[in-house]
């Protein structure tokens, strides 16, 4: 009788260890489908972002800007902003010589055209001061105001807020650098440059914030109406190089008369 019963018994204690086999190998099949799962969608979104192609900025440039934004954003934005700076100096520079070249006999015995220290200026002002700053003021007015109804509010943040403190800075700064640069010249007496400085500042900014409204008002309209929140630096990089035109021909060409002009005269 006993072996009968160890008889009965014996499935019943074999059951257990088939049952957990059965759950393990579960499991671990289981945990293979996921893991094929997981590979099988890597490698979609890898073959996904890899059909994505490649722009060349001859083949499109816009396109390739905005993969350059996607990328680097930061930097993409400062070169683009220097360049812009720059080159409506240089343009500046160019109008400038050949109407001077025209009227002047000594312009047109002089040497060549271009000074490459003040492109160079307006080159890092832009690219270290300019792209920066209008990055950060752009993303917080799309933050705090966005959408189509907001446009207005934006528009009169940045032209009666922003624009009067920005345009004085953007020329202070010029201004400095072109005095650490003179500080390097024999003929440059530091003493009487900061007065000039300042005095510059006071003749030229109340102008140039009136002469930015005729500009910058209808641009940013567009701009902040218009243009897609990433493209709206490059857009206002574009406005700005006629507006860089005007600031070169403006810092450069406005004398501040002092008491030894006077006496001259």
């Amino acid at each position: 009788m006993a072996s009968v019963a160890r008889f009965f018994r014996t499935p019943t204690a074999t059951t257990h260890p088939n049952k957990t086999s059965v759950l393990r190998l579960g499991r671990a099949f289981g945990k293979r489908r996921l893991h094929h799962r997981q590979s099988s969608t890597a490698k979609s979104t890898t073959a996904t972002s890899s059909s994505v192609p490649e722009y060349r900025f001859y083949q499109s440039p816009l396109l390739w800007y905005g993969q350059r934004l996607e990328t680097h954003p930061m930097v993409t934005k400062c070169v683009t902003s220097g360049m812009i700076a720059g080159s409506g100096d240089a343009f500046c520079q160019y109008i400038v010589y050949h109407n001077d070249k025209k009227d002047d006999e000594d312009a047109r015995l002089g040497g060549g055209w271009w000074d490459a220290w003040r492109t160079g200026r307006f080159f890092v002002v832009g690219c270290v001061f300019v792209a920066p700053i209008v990055h950060v003021w752009y993303g917080m007015l799309l933050t705090r105001f966005p959408g189509i109804s907001n446009v207005w509010k934006r528009l009169a943040l940045d032209q009666l807020a922003f624009n009067p403190v920005f345009t004085p800075a953007f020329m202070g700064v010029l201004g400095l650098l072109e005095q650490q640069q003179h500080q390097y010249q024999p003929q440059s007496n530091k003493e009487n440059e900061e007065p000039e400085l300042w005095d510059r500042l006071v003749r030229d900014v109340p102008d140039a914030i009136v002469m930015g409204w005729g500009l910058w008002v209808p641009a940013q309209y567009i701009n902040f109406r218009f243009v897609p929140g990433k493209y709206q630096v490059l857009f206002s990089n574009g406005v700005g190089f006629v507006w860089n035109i005007y600031l070169s021909w403006k810092m450069s060409h406005t004398t501040v008369p002092t008491d030894d002009s006077f006496a001259h005269k």
